[in-house]
């Protein structure tokens, strides 16, 4: 992958963040096999993701937030009382994600 590849790859990845919390009460194992190769070895994040998807499809969704970087966004909250702490957790999630996209943003900005 050349470095227009990669840029384009950063930028579109740059233009979204999900951030989905689920919960279960026995573990889940989450199969992923780090044996496959993705520019010169390293395990992409998109694989993984991919398998944890895949693996939590079936567990009960907490919060799912989604924000464009066009500004629309989606979200869910489920409203079982029972997630109240689990949902908490989601939120310091997605703040934590956010302070830290916005650190990734002020770090280019800053390279003038």
């Amino acid at each position: 992958m050349g470095l227009l590849q990669k840029l384009e790859a950063a930028v579109t990845d740059f233009a979204t963040l999900e951030v989905a919390t689920f919960t279960k009460a026995a573990p889940t194992n989450i199969p992923v096999s780090m044996d496959f190769n993705t520019d010169g070895g390293n395990a992409s994040s998109k694989v993984v993701f991919d398998a944890v998807r895949a693996s939590l499809a079936n567990e009960e969704l907490v919060g799912y937030a989604r924000f464009e970087i066009d500004g629309d966004t989606v979200a869910f909250v489920n409203n079982n009382p029972a997630y109240s702490d689990v949902l908490e957790y989601h939120k310091t999630v997605v703040q934590d994600s956010q302070n830290a996209r916005k650190a990734i943003y002020d770090t280019i900005v800053g390279l003038k």
